[in-house]
């Protein structure tokens, strides 16, 4: 760690864990590992951030609102608390996320502290220049806080022991979410976009076993001329390309044979 580090905890919510009305697969678990990296960020003198969610009863994040979620983490409910068992530090900066009733809030720098200043804005005045990133779920908020990260220029690391998603395994099992590429020749292929130039910002690791796997894998910056822009990778390999304004974010996503389109 250097004196430019921060440490971002994400969205460790009663909600979240076990018993939760979203409950991550051992969500829990992250919370004896956070504390250790939130000892050791302490010690250092290092800022620390905590997001939430923080919704409002009626929010388009919601299915009873036409949303894609249940209810969860609710302003003022219990379940919005972070877990009791983790050990915030009193100086710690808490950052909200999703509050107004048409936000989603998936991402961290989407929130604001209890002064209205965004998370970006927050990083650069304690001066950080790399974040560390835990949390739940690894899939959902803490994906997007890091890419979001990396596209505010934020160099950043998942914190791969304290981090839960969906569950990876053996797909004839039944309690399996998420499982392998479908052949030996697919993940050939979603290689082919990971050669030895590729702007590789972070690589998570392969699960162990049988099964054609491969390690979740971000590149960035990508332009918007590379390969791995304009294909579908149909892998767990994902581009960022970094943009300035609206303007510019359309007029790359226009910067293709299809073009911007939506279909059901």
């Amino acid at each position: 760690m250097s004196g430019k580090d921060a440490l971002i905890i994400v969205d460790v919510q009663n909600d979240f864990c076990p018993g939760g009305a979203l409950a991550v697969n051992d969500g829990d678990k992250v919370v004896p590992v956070l504390n250790r990296y939130i000892e050791k960020f302490s010690q250092a003198g290092l800022p620390i951030f905590a997001t939430r969610d923080w919704h409002p009863e009626k929010t388009i994040h919601f299915n009873t609102h036409g949303g894609q979620w249940p209810p969860h983490c609710i302003q003022g409910t219990k379940g919005a608390e972070f877990r009791a068992d983790l050990a915030l530090p009193e100086d710690v900066v808490i950052v909200s996320a999703g509050m107004a009733p048409d936000e989603e809030g998936y991402s961290g720098f989407e929130g604001r502290d209890h002064k209205g200043a965004g998370l970006a804005n927050l990083l650069r005045t304690y001066g950080v220049e790399r974040i560390f990133v835990g949390g739940l779920a690894t899939d959902y908020c803490v994906k997007h806080t890091v890419l979001d990260g990396l596209k505010e220029g934020f160099k950043a690391v998942l914190l791969e022991d304290a981090v839960r998603a969906l569950r990876v395994g053996d797909p004839l099992d039944d309690a399996t979410e998420m499982g392998p590429l479908i052949s030996a020749q697919q993940r050939a292929t979603v290689g082919s976009y990971v050669d030895g130039e590729a702007p590789v910002a972070f690589r998570g690791e392969a699960p162990s076993g049988t099964g054609f796997w491969f390690p979740p894998t971000v590149l960035c910056p990508v332009s918007n001329d590379d390969r791995a822009a304009r294909e579908e990778i149909f892998g767990p390999v994902a581009a960022v390309i970094p943009f300035e304004g609206e303007a510019e974010a359309i007029r790359l996503a226009n910067d293709t044979v299809y073009g911007l389109s939506g279909s059901i």
